[in-house]
């Protein structure tokens, strides 16, 4: 990953300018739709999110650093695509926390509250927009 980095590095950067941009346009939608499907005011939370845009094709994240990762080869609208997954996983475990108050630590690992966080995504992404 060292010697290949360097070689992409250019594209990278050229990437998280163009997320960047798309994700503006499309966050006001985004916001309101995960707001009314959690019933929570999503512009007060996660402001300090960070998307890494990484060779890491897993597309991970880190839900304590408030941090997740894309693939820099996604086309703009896969990488708004992922956001939002991720985004709907952020907010999922906080509304799951505020309810529950158990440990964040639970959420990384495999668990049920995991895999039930990953059965609700696709039905809050086809219904909220």
């Amino acid at each position: 990953m060292r010697e290949i980095y360097p070689e992409i590095k250019e594209t990278i950067d050229e990437k998280v300018v163009v997320y960047s941009r798309h994700w503006e346009i499309c966050r006001p939608q985004i916001t309101a739709a995960l707001s009314d499907a959690f019933s929570v005011d999503c512009s007060v939370i996660f402001n300090d999110l960070r998307c890494n845009v990484t060779m890491n094709l897993v597309e991970p994240r880190f839900l304590e650093e408030h941090c997740f990762d894309i693939f820099y080869l996604n086309s703009k609208k896969d990488a708004v695509g992922e956001s939002i997954h991720e985004l709907i996983h952020f907010v999922w475990f906080y509304v799951w926390n505020r309810l529950f108050g158990d440990g964040y630590g639970e959420y990384e690992r495999p668990s049920l509250k995991r895999i039930l966080s990953e059965m609700v995504v696709e039905p809050i992404m086809s219904t909220s927009g």
